[in-house]
Parts: C-alpha cells; sequence; structure tokens
C-alpha cells in the first residue's frame, strides 16, 4: 500500500476512532468500577467491570502501535488477533455467561470490535 494513500488515511482514522472509543471503558473501568458494574452488569461486579477495562487497554495498546507503525504487517496480524480475541470475550459475556445485557450500547460495541 503507498503511503499516504486514501484507503491508509481512512484506516488510520478509523484506528483512531477506535482508540477514542476504547478510552471510555479504560478510564471507567479503573476509576470507578463498583458504581459502573452495578449500571451495566445486573449481576456483576467492580471485579467484571475491571477485567472487561484491562482486555481494552491491552486492545488500546495494540491500536496505538498500528497507528503509529501502520507500515509494519506483523502487527496488522497481532492487531487482528486480538481484536478477534476481545470481539469473542465481548460476545461470551453477552450471549453466553450472560453477565453483560443485551442493549443497544453492548451490541454497537460487540459491532466495533
Amino acid at each position: 500500500m503507498a503511503s499516504g494513500s486514501s484507503v491508509e488515511k481512512y484506516l488510520k482514522g478509523w484506528t483512531a476512532f477506535n482508540i477514542l472509543q476504547l478510552l471510555c471503558p479504560i478510564t471507567l473501568g479503573y476509576g470507578k468500577p463498583a458504581t459502573l458494574a452495578e449500571q451495566i452488569f445486573p449481576s456483576g461486579s467492580a471485579i467484571h467491570m475491571r477485567s472487561h477495562a484491562h482486555a481494552a487497554a491491552l486492545l488500546l495498546i495494540v491500536k496505538l502501535m498500528v497507528l503509529i507503525n501502520f507500515s509494519f504487517r506483523p502487527l496488522h496480524l497481532i492487531h487482528l488477533l486480538t481484536s478477534l480475541v476481545f470481539a469473542s470475550s465481548l460476545a461470551l459475556e453477552l450471549f453466553f455467561y450472560k453477565i453483560m445485557p443485551i442493549n443497544t450500547s453492548n451490541l454497537f460495541n460487540l459491532g466495533l470490535a
């Protein structure tokens, strides 16, 4: 992919948008996890919110590295794998374990993941 192409700019913009979207669960998960867990998880606790924030923080670090080193292809593979793991864990929390309620916000986050 040529450096500075319109596709590369679009992908970098989408990655930056995803980074901003990940900042919310991270800051709220580490800031006031008990209060947020009561709102998001019907039977959850602060530990659920903190573990969700840990996964989001790992994905945030990988996305930042992709944004900085966009031409490094192995990093894109790592990004794909961590995104799949994050989306799978979120889907398990929603549909299998039923820790999180199935609502518009959570389904939107799953779609972005």
